[in-house]
C-alpha cells in the first residue's frame, strides 16, 4: 500500500509497506526498523517478537517521544504486561500492533505533530 499524505516538516514518512519490506521517504527496507519524525535507525536487531524486550525499547525511550508504536509483524502479538510496565514507568504511552497498522498509526500521529516513535518488525519471507 502506498499513502499520499502531508506530513510537515518531517524528515522521515512512512511511504508504504507490504509482507516484507516497509518504504520510507524513497528507500525500501527489508529488515526491522525503527524511526521518528527526525531519526531513522534500519539496524534494530529486533527480528521477531520473542526478542523484545528492555534491551530493543532503550533506543527508542533514548529518542524523547510521547508515545511508542510498536508493529509486530503480520498479525498483531499482544504485549507482555512487563513491556507495559516499562513504558508505563517513563510516562510514555506504547501501542502494539501489526505492522501495517503501525505504519498507518506513525503517519497519523506524526501529521498531528505527536512525538511518536515507530519500531517495525519485518521479518524476511520464509
Amino acid at each position: 500500500m502506498q499513502f499520499a499524505q502531508e506530513f510537515g516538516d518531517a524528515r522521515y514518512r512512512i511511504r508504504g509497506y507490504d509482507q516484507a519490506s516497509v518504504t520510507v521517504n524513497d528507500t525500501v527496507y527489508r529488515q526491522s526498523l525503527w524511526l521518528s519524525p527526525d531519526e531513522l535507525h534500519a539496524d534494530w536487531p529486533v527480528r521477531e517478537v520473542a526478542a523484545l524486550g528492555e534491551a530493543a525499547f532503550q533506543p527508542l525511550i533514548e529518542a524523547g517521544p510521547e508515545v511508542v508504536v510498536v508493529g509486530t509483524g503480520a498479525r498483531c502479538v499482544p504485549p507482555r504486561p512487563e513491556w507495559l510496565r516499562y513504558f508505563a514507568g517513563r510516562g510514555i504511552g506504547v501501542e502494539f500492533m501489526d505492522t501495517p497498522a503501525a505504519c498507518r498509526t506513525f503517519n497519523v500521529l506524526m501529521a498531528e505533530g505527536r512525538r511518536v516513535v515507530c519500531a517495525l518488525i519485518v521479518a524476511p519471507p520464509a
